[in-house]
């Protein structure tokens, strides 16, 4: 879960973006905080995992358990907290494995991403190397659950730790957050 810290954050990068896209939308709170905060042009795509495609979906030998059986309790959702609600008609719910997503449409067009889905080694690298495509000029990528220690987070670390070594990485002090701005 989001503290009310990384909110404040989310929600204040919303404000200044046109263009949102979040990997892993689990309950709606980060896609409906940002629904609420970006103005009425934004556009917010947000991709997920379908109830169903849980089934089809296989642990990677790198891939961390706990994480890997953190994706299958997050995916229980077709109905969102921002379902039903005025911020709804900016946002585009994508039901698919990041995996499988293609996103070539977005490339070089995306303000804001936010990456919160899978917290595999597998997903995050796959999750990462299409934000570093999507991202515009000048555009944010956040990353969620970078907590050095914590056994779910691992592969997170882990991943955000290697390709630190080619980018300008931050952690947000007193959050979980790590980010990168596109320059």
């Amino acid at each position: 879960m989001t503290s009310d810290h990384e909110a404040w954050i989310i929600a204040s990068l919303s404000k200044i973006s046109k263009n949102i896209f979040e990997f892993g939308t689990c309950s709606g709170k980060t896609t409906y905080i940002m629904g609420l905060n970006s103005s009425d042009d934004t556009k917010i795509t947000t991709l997920t995992l379908s109830p169903d495609e849980v089934k089809e979906i296989s642990k990677k030998k790198e891939d961390n358990t706990i994480s890997f059986r953190n994706i299958i309790n997050e995916s229980i959702y077709n109905k969102f907290l921002f379902s039903g609600e005025d911020v709804e008609k900016k946002i585009k719910v994508i039901f698919q494995n990041s995996l499988k997503f293609n996103h070539k449409e977005f490339k070089d067009k995306i303000d804001l991403i936010f990456i919160d889905g899978g917290h595999t080694y597998s997903v995050v690298k796959n999750d990462s190397e299409k934000s570093f495509d999507m991202i515009s000029k000048n555009g944010i990528i956040l990353w969620h659950d970078y907590v050095p220690g914590k056994q779910s987070a691992k592969d997170v670390v882990k991943y955000i730790h290697e390709i630190s070594k080619n980018k300008k990485i931050y952690s947000i002090k007193g959050t979980t957050l790590a980010y990168f701005k596109n320059e």
